[in-house]
């Protein structure tokens, strides 16, 4: 009776195990509820911001807007968004940088010093709770004026 309600894995995952295959509407779903685009154990930032942007391009233009009208979004704003590569050289120069920089995840908070060419400080990678900002602040104050 084991499994017998589970249908049968179709796939693998990228540590070998049994997985089931995600079409490009679910894989793009699962990045948008997960907060995609952190590092995480298989996939660096980059990695997985090239795989939204492939898969974007295997879904149907309908169902992006339909996507975008559920969102509420300003259809006509978006559409010129979505047809405009007139960013595409900063989007691509910010992605180079952050890899650089091994910033690797959005968004990424640093507390310390930053150069152009590096990073010395604390990274608070993710969306955090202020629990996390207000410890580590408060770890950098000096012992008495905590």
């Amino acid at each position: 009776m084991r499994g017998a309600l589970v249908p049968k894995t179709d796939t693998v995952n990228e540590a070998g195990g049994n997985a089931y295959a995600l079409s490009p509407k679910h894989a793009l779903a699962q990045y948008a509820a997960t907060g995609c685009l952190n590092t995480t154990y298989y996939a660096s930032a980059d990695d997985q911001l090239q795989k939204v942007l492939a898969l974007t391009k295997e879904v149907d233009a309908e169902f992006i807007a339909k996507t975008a009208e559920g969102l509420k979004l300003d259809m006509k704003a978006f559409n010129a968004c979505a047809a405009s590569t007139a960013h595409d050289a900063e989007i691509q120069a910010d992605v180079t940088e952050a890899v650089k920089l091994n910033l690797r995840g959005t968004p990424t908070f640093v507390i310390g010093r930053t150069t152009p060419d590096e990073i010395e400080g604390i990274m608070l990678v993710g969306a955090q709770p202020f629990a996390a900002f207000d410890a580590t602040l408060k770890a950098l104050l000096p012992t008495g004026s905590r």
